[in-house]
């Protein structure tokens, strides 16, 4: 697990304005997808000829991973091809 601390700051003159720093943008919008995750699927699918079906049966115990993979193929195709 990561934990990303994002400090507030404040200023004891005007006590109503407090800025926080934004969250990091993530690897696909609206996506969990760690940066990890998606080179792992790419790399797999890509590199090592690994299609996408025999990686859903290896990840099938995890959530959700089938949208993660397709998506980031797709994606990734697009912007290779």
């Amino acid at each position: 697990m990561i934990r990303t601390i994002r400090p507030k700051y404040a200023c004891r003159a005007c006590e109503a304005h407090v800025v926080q720093a934004s969250a990091r943008a993530r690897v696909m919008d609206g996506g969990m997808a760690t940066t990890a995750l998606v080179a792992h699927v790419v790399v797999s699918k890509f590199a090592w000829h690994l299609p996408l079906y025999r990686q859903l049966q290896i990840f099938s115990g995890m959530a959700s991973i089938s949208t993660v993979a397709r998506s980031a193929a797709g994606r990734t195709g697009r912007l290779v091809g």
